[in-house]
């Protein structure tokens, strides 16, 4: 048996305002114009042309096929549920019905020309139904079983099956082993940077999902609206191309902050600011990375990381801090004091990344502290004014699979600093901090994790306390910075379960987090007696949504402890 096989699928052309057919050319640019909705996803933009998804203009292209030649159409349309008319509808709302109607009608004038027609009853379903994929699939076996005797009239034998099988896996290219990498659509210094990435995949059989991993990954970069990759040959070698598309705009990249601390829901903090980073500022891989925030803390801070050269893992990175910030001390629930701490600093680092989840830091930051009080008991803390600097040497890694409510991985911070200058000191004094945290998948929607961290001024004694515990990620029973010391150590264990899938377009997932933490603070000279071995139990519920995540629970503590919190913004 020989069969003729045909590829097609129709995007609208934005320039010449009318529908595009794809029938030749790189398959995954046309699967992603097709796919592109307007306001959804990023316009393709190839060879002049800028495509999006075809809906308005033929959402059920029939006549394509006719075109190409098809003896028999075989339609499939899926059937949502009718407007109501009882219900009031937004300005948006209007919109989208109004293109839904000319995508209906565009559609019924297509499906007369289908010799075969399957409808999928989804009037149950919403386009926000993502996390439904399962009954949707099984909505479009159940329609194809539905019209099995139309379809047994398409059917051939067990034989010609066969055969056709054995026809199609012939035709299947066989992919060599690329003796290069050539990267097209950037500067050749860096497609030379993007090469030397990827040289790992030089000399060996193509490992899919080891190379997916690595586009992946280099899409991340957020430079780059499109990443496709093949086979080429030149000069009689294999290689493999990656054909990047930058962004037609430029970045920045802007994440926007919203800070609540409701440790004590008498006594609520608010922020908003933004994390803005230019990528490839003044060159490859060199970024500008900034934070803004107003409110209960005012601050611009601003890095400039640059490797040394494009594909080189050491780096310089100036940067300059102008920070104001509240610092609230708490008795239990109890307000008794609000400070003000201004800090003016700038700095230069020089480091080492190793790959993507590691980094190790040596630098030196100085400048000008004042810390006074607005409000309250002045006893706790003294008013400091003057000059400060310290050398720093600091290393991370985090491999933890979500920044907000991580189900697998780890995270590791140690820093430890030597203050030549601090103006509530007498003499200098080293500091140091170590935080690890670990967190363990135990079924699809469960994890634990066990923590531990730890500070010391190996028995130096700085004027103001170096670590302040208490509020919600550290003590959570406990006031914020109820707990001052200048060395301690803590341990946390908890459980984090998937309660529910929210819609995508409004965040990620509904969270349960229990969690019991002990540990030990150390008194200061002239402080309040902290309790010989503070510990507490909390329970929250996480709503992971795109403003940020929100925490709302409670804990119940040693020493009489207890409060209702919520928060918005960073929980581990």
């Amino acid at each position: 048996m020989t069969c003729r096989f045909h590829f097609a699928c129709v995007a609208t052309d934005l320039v010449t305002s009318d529908r595009h057919v794809f029938r030749s050319g790189p398959l995954d640019v046309a699967l992603r114009s097709t796919m592109s909705l307007p306001g959804v996803f990023t316009p393709v933009a190839w060879d002049g042309h800028i495509y999006v998804d075809v809906g308005l203009l033929n959402n059920f292209p029939t006549s394509v096929a006719k075109e190409m030649g098809a003896d028999v159409v075989l339609g499939v349309h899926l059937q949502i549920a009718p407007l109501n008319p009882e219900k009031h509808l937004s300005s948006f709302e209007v919109l989208t019905q109004s293109m839904a109607v000319v995508i209906a009608t565009n559609e019924r004038e297509a499906m007369a020309d289908a010799d075969v027609l399957i409808s999928v009853p989804l009037q149950d379903y919403t386009s926000m139904d993502y996390n439904k994929a399962d009954s949707l699939i099984k909505a479009g076996y159940d329609a194809a079983a539905a019209s099995a005797e139309k379809l047994a009239t398409l059917s051939v034998d067990e034989a010609t099956w066969k055969d056709y099988l054995a026809e199609r896996e012939a035709r299947r290219a066989r992919t060599g082993i690329p003796q290069f990498v050539q990267v097209t659509g950037v500067q050749p210094q860096e497609a030379h940077a993007i090469a030397e990435d990827m040289a790992s995949l030089v000399g060996q059989p193509i490992d899919t999902a080891k190379l997916e991993q690595q586009v992946m990954q280099l899409d991340g970069l957020g430079t780059f609206s499109s990443i496709s990759y093949s086979m080429i040959e030149r000069n009689g070698k294999q290689g493999l191309q990656l054909a990047t598309e930058r962004k037609s705009f430029s970045p920045p990249i802007v994440r926007p902050l919203i800070s609540i601390d409701g440790a004590s829901y008498n006594n609520v903090f608010f922020s908003i600011g933004a994390h803005i980073t230019f990528l490839d500022f003044g060159g490859y891989r060199r970024e500008l990375r900034n934070d803004v925030i107003l409110g209960s803390q005012y601050g611009v801070n601003s890095e400039y990381y640059r490797p040394f050269t494009p594909t080189s893992n050491s780096f310089v990175a100036p940067r300059v801090a102008l920070n104001s910030y509240q610092y609230p001390l708490f008795n239990g629930n109890d307000l008794i004091s609000i400070y003000r701490n201004r800090l003016v600093l700038g700095g230069l680092d020089v480091g080492y990344g190793f790959g993507r989840t590691g980094e190790l830091r040596v630098g030196y930051e100085g400048g000008y502290q004042n810390l006074s009080p607005q409000f309250g008991n002045t006893q706790y803390l003294p008013t400091v004014s003057g000059g400060t600097g310290d050398v720093k040497v600091q290393y991370t890694l985090n491999t933890l699979d979500e920044p907000v409510v991580p189900r697998s991985g780890e995270s590791l911070k140690i820093w430890t600093k030597y203050y030549n200058a601090n103006p509530g000191a007498p003499q200098g004094f080293p500091e140091s901090q170590a935080e690890i945290q670990n967190v363990f998948r135990i079924s699809a929607p469960s994890s634990v994790f066990l923590n531990a961290y730890g500070g010391t001024t190996n028995g130096y004694k700085p004027g103001v306390p170096a670590f302040a515990l208490g509020g919600i990620t550290r003590f959570v029973a406990y006031g914020t910075n109820e707990l001052l010391t200048n060395q301690y150590f803590l341990f946390q264990t908890g459980y984090i379960r998937e309660l529910k899938k929210l819609p995508p377009l409004l965040g990620s997932t509904i969270d349960f987090l229990g969690m019991f933490e002990v540990g030990k603070t150390y008194q200061l000279p002239n402080g309040p007696k902290p309790p010989y071995l503070p510990g507490d139990v909390a329970a929250a519920v996480i709503l992971n949504t795109l403003f940020g995540p929100v925490e709302i629970g409670g804990a119940v503590g040693n020493y009489g402890h207890a409060k209702f919190f919520f928060q918005v913004g960073r929980i581990f």
